[in-house]
């Protein structure tokens, strides 16, 4: 799947903007294949999703097989702390997807705020 994603550093945060709906697992897998290979890269540690401009759809399902599959290629040890910014529309798909990351040890938390998201990952407003 050819998959768009902006990516910017600023401090010690990586913005992460995709730009192609994130529909199903394949594109979720893929876009956070792409995220976590751009913050090793840079060795950053905090990471803001900010996926407002694009449909976020995800099966229940689903995001327990991106939680396994995090899990079994040991995230969670690797100190990320990610914040993810969706459409209120697609909040409730996001917490489903957050309730599996964090139930296997990893720092993830979803918003429909962007103010929020950047103080619960310590990054100063005018950072970006």
């Amino acid at each position: 799947m050819d998959f768009k994603v902006r990516f910017s550093v600023k401090g010690q945060t990586l913005f992460v903007v995709p730009a192609t709906d994130l529909a199903g697992m394949n594109a979720h897998l893929s876009f956070v294949n792409k995220v976590l290979a751009e913050a090793k890269t840079g060795d950053i540690r905090r990471i803001l999703l900010d996926e407002r401009a694009v449909r976020n759809s995800l099966e229940p399902f689903e995001a327990a097989v991106i939680g396994n599959i995090l899990s079994e290629l040991d995230v969670q040890s690797m100190g990320f702390r990610m914040a993810c910014v969706v459409a209120p529309c697609d909040l409730a798909a996001a917490k489903q997807l957050e309730t599996m990351l964090v139930n296997r040890s990893l720092a993830f938390q979803s918003f429909d705020d962007m103010a929020v998201a950047r103080r619960w990952l310590g990054v100063v407003q005018e950072a970006a």
